[in-house]
């Protein structure tokens, strides 16, 4: 059952809520066929983020991972979003929020800033962040107003 626009927050509480938006931004993704600045068609990071329809969170599409309201996963959305990190381009034009990583579990995205002991992965006890080469992947959400069209 989805709780709200916001989505349904995993945190075991004695009632049922969705995500709080107080001390939240504005968060944005391009969608996979990239974006066309000043002219010039740019593709900036890998295609790699759906949106779960149930639970609203960004999620890796490497299968439907784990959904705090859908027992059977995320419910992925028809369009692919890019994700850039620090292991892909990134248009520096827009600003961008350091401090999220993708879930080994859960495969949402989440935000890690705060201390993992503080986040609550939907597979169970806290977030586990994917790694690569060594290093855990850095996500870099485009933060503020979307520009306009």
């Amino acid at each position: 059952m989805n709780a709200g626009n916001n989505g349904h927050c995993p945190v075991d509480h004695w009632w049922d809520h969705s995500h709080y938006q107080s001390g939240s931004g504005i968060y944005w993704f391009v969608d996979s066929y990239g974006e066309i600045i000043d002219g010039t068609f740019y593709r900036y990071g890998q295609a790699w983020l759906k949106w779960c329809l149930t639970c609203k969170g960004a999620f890796v599409n490497a299968g439907r991972g784990v959904c705090p309201n859908n027992g059977d996963g995320h419910t992925p959305s028809a369009e692919t979003y890019l994700l850039e990190a620090t292991y892909t381009s990134v248009n520096w034009r827009y600003a961008h929020q350091t401090g999220w990583r993708l879930c080994n579990k859960c495969h949402g995205l989440f935000f890690i800033d705060n201390g993992v002991d503080r986040t609550h992965c939907p597979a169970g006890d806290h977030h586990e962040e994917l790694w690569s080469n060594g290093q855990p992947i850095q996500c870099l959400p485009r933060y503020g107003p979307p520009p306009s069209r």
